[in-house]
């Protein structure tokens, strides 16, 4: 399959680099992480300032905000991206959530985790891309977005 190149800054290249470097497994845990921490710092654009003992409140242990589906509920109510980033995000989450849960062998292949790649909405005809690409890209894409940077275009 094909590898999609991405023209994004070097941040979040420097992230997707890091990514891609991973097993499937490691992939989709790491990006999921790593999306968790951008909404973290997107949603606390959006709240009043605030100490870092209730920020840890906030985002900690058993906090309101701890884990990755209460911000991608609250991301999505604060307006910080429509119902179409809102779904490929729970997608994420559903492919975080199936490697790191399954005690099975899996891989971006696995016939589980290719029908919620199928969520991420990513039209390529033909379908040159596999699914750890559209993964990859997905996640780059959504990084932009957070980070209000431009979205990456590919070759």
């Amino acid at each position: 399959m094909a590898e999609i190149e991405f023209n994004i800054d070097s941040e979040i290249a420097a992230i997707v680099a890091e990514i891609r470097g991973q097993s499937d497994r490691g992939a989709a845990i790491l990006a999921a992480s790593i999306i968790s921490t951008y909404l973290e710092r997107a949603i606390l654009t959006k709240l009043i300032p605030t100490s870092n003992r209730r920020r840890e409140k906030l985002f900690r242990g058993f906090g309101p905000l701890s884990t990755l589906s209460a911000r991608i509920e609250i991301a999505y109510s604060l307006g910080l991206y429509d119902e179409e980033y809102y779904n490929r995000l729970n997608a994420i989450k559903d492919i975080r959530n199936e490697f790191a849960h399954s005690i099975e062998p899996t891989t971006f292949q696995s016939e589980v985790i290719k029908k919620l790649c199928v969520k991420l909405d990513f039209v390529c005809e033909p379908p040159i891309f596999g699914e750890r690409t559209i993964f990859l890209e997905s996640v780059a894409e959504f990084l932009c977005i957070l980070t209000e940077r431009p979205v990456p275009g590919f070759s």
